[in-house]
């Protein structure tokens, strides 16, 4: 019983002198410090979460699209076909109170974005239908099949 009571972290009593409060603050940092390593786990779990999702890309392939991208778009190239433009009144109704330069870097980014997720679900695909292909185990040994060779440099 003695080790709860050294657990508590925080007691009142009622006295005839007033209210009477006790605080342990070794309890209190034990308290603080699991909570604290509780929140760095939490956030390195969604990170890890934000990664195994996007697999087969990274996040910093997708500061490298969209800053080709842009970089496009300001050098006088349209890669994306006439979008970003038709993108633009959206993106300015939602940011009404900003320039019309900004609104079309927004609208730039999110291109790239699109275009990074649909990398993504692209890689996803042939991934998983290229990994379906086993005739190779049960190939004989000696000359590889040219099948094979093309799935092998595909993979």
């Amino acid at each position: 019983m003695a080790e709860a009571h050294s657990a508590v972290a925080f007691s009142f009593s009622v006295t005839p002198e007033g209210l009477d409060v006790k605080l342990n603050h070794e309890a209190l940092k034990a308290v603080w410090r699991s909570g604290f390593r509780s929140a760095k786990k939490r956030v390195g779990r969604m990170q890890n979460q934000f990664k195994n999702g996007t697999y087969p890309a990274t996040p910093t392939s997708w500061l490298f699209i969209a800053t080709i991208v842009l970089a496009l778009k300001i050098g006088g190239f349209d890669p994306s076909l006439g979008l970003i433009e038709s993108q633009d009144k959206y993106v300015a109704a939602v940011f009404t109170d900003q320039s019309p330069a900004i609104v079309h870097y927004i609208s730039c980014v999110l291109f790239a974005t699109y275009l990074w997720l649909a990398k993504i679900i692209i890689i996803k695909w042939s991934l998983r239908v290229l990994l379906r292909y086993h005739k190779w185990m049960y190939e004989a040994r000696g000359p590889i099949s040219l099948k094979t060779k093309i799935w092998i440099v595909s993979v």
